[in-house]
This record gives C-alpha cells, structure tokens and sequence, in this order.
C-alpha cells in the first residue's frame, strides 16, 4: 500500500464469512492498521485480515530486504496479455449502468481493453487493464 488507509476507506482483506479475498471498508483503526472491516460482499464486520489463513505474514519494517508476497489475486502479466489480445474483438464498450461478469473482456474509453477479475459488490468491479487494476462502477441505475 503506498499510503496509510483511513477509517472509510476501500482495502481488500481476507473475509472469514466468505472465506475469499474481497473488497472491505475499515471501520475502526489502531495507530496505522486497520482493526476492524466491514465485507461489501457480505456485509459481516471482522478483524482485518492482510490475507488467507496459512499464508506467511509480512514482516515488519527492517526485516527481509524482500517485499512481501500478498495473495495471488491477480493473473500474470504474460496471461493479461494473451486473454486480452484473445477477447478485444469480442470486447463489450464499458459503461457504469450496464452488468459484467468475471472474466468478461471489457473496453474502456479511457483505460482501454480489460479483463473483469473480480465482482466485490453489486455496484463494484475490478478490472486489470495492462496498466493496472482499477475498481470501477458497475450495475448503476
């Protein structure tokens, strides 16, 4: 993360109703981390979790030079590339009002072509463009 999150804000964390990584609202913070969330999938409020039982921990500041791995959400760059290249002619133009599913190609008028990875709530997805992942809007009336 490349800021402190605030109490409001969007993070994803490890939800233990779903039992998925998914996008949460902190609720309640302690010094600089998140305490508490509340999963915008299923609306239970928990203690945050950074990921999935059983995976290592990040280590704290002046441990291992290496950064922390968190969990494997996201496809590799070289898969990005082959199934947007594969779906861009099939590619439906975004736009906030309408649905998507994941693994749906969409296209972006500003982002350009992206690959629908995640639903985190009826109103939100998340998409990776070749750029980055973005949270944008979906499923508005």
């Amino acid at each position: 993360m490349s800021s402190t999150p605030k109490v409001c804000a969007d993070i994803e964390s490890y939800c233990t109703a779903c039992r998925l990584m998914t996008w949460h609202v902190v609720v309640a913070m302690v010094g600089q981390k998140p305490a508490k969330v509340e999963c915008h999938r299923c609306h239970k409020q928990h203690a945050f979790r950074a990921g999935p039982p059983g995976e290592p921990k990040p280590r704290a500041a002046g441990g291992s030079r290496k950064a922390a791995a968190g969990p494997k959400t996201d496809p590799r760059p070289s898969q990005l590339d082959e199934r947007l290249s594969a779906g861009a002619s099939l590619a439906r133009t975004y736009t906030p009002r309408d649905r998507f599913v994941v693994d749906e190609v969409i296209q972006h008028p500003t982002f350009g072509t992206g690959l629908v990875t995640a639903i985190p709530a009826a109103t939100k997805m998340e998409v990776h463009f070749r750029e980055g992942k973005k949270l944008l809007a979906c499923g508005m009336t």
